[in-house]
């Protein structure tokens, strides 16, 4: 897993309705943030993924100007920090897996690279279902 290291970041105080974490890996850059319930449970979610399944987070929370840079959507889930971008070291996991641990109503796409024919897979964008 390359990305916020260490279980306690996932530990939820009581009481607490944001939560501040340190990414020294976070998009390259050393920040201190804190996230709203949704982001941390995002957070919770996609850490364990990453570290049964080999994946890396290359994008979760982006400006406006990183998202228009990336080619992101105008109305991305990036921006809100409800969505992150997941690739693997290997072949990426069944559907099924990724889904196991963002439950039912979250969303799963299976992005390709531009350009490429037959399409060959980019990395999974997923969205937060809270």
């Amino acid at each position: 897993m390359n990305f916020c290291s260490g279980d306690e970041t996932c530990r939820n105080p009581p009481g607490r309705a944001n939560h501040a974490i340190t990414c020294p890996r976070f998009e390259g850059a050393n920040l201190t943030t804190t996230l709203s319930p949704r982001q941390f449970a995002l957070l919770c979610n996609v850490l364990p993924l990453c570290a049964s399944t080999g994946g890396t987070v290359t994008s979760w929370i982006r400006s406006a100007g990183r998202n228009a840079r990336v080619g992101g959507c105008l109305h991305s889930k990036h921006l809100t920090g409800d969505a992150v971008d997941v690739v693997y070291d290997g072949p990426p996991p069944i559907l099924d897996v990724v889904r196991s641990f963002f439950g039912p109503h979250a969303r799963v796409l299976r992005e390709t690279a531009p350009g490429t024919n037959p399409p060959v897979f980019s990395h999974d964008h997923i969205e937060s279902a809270l």
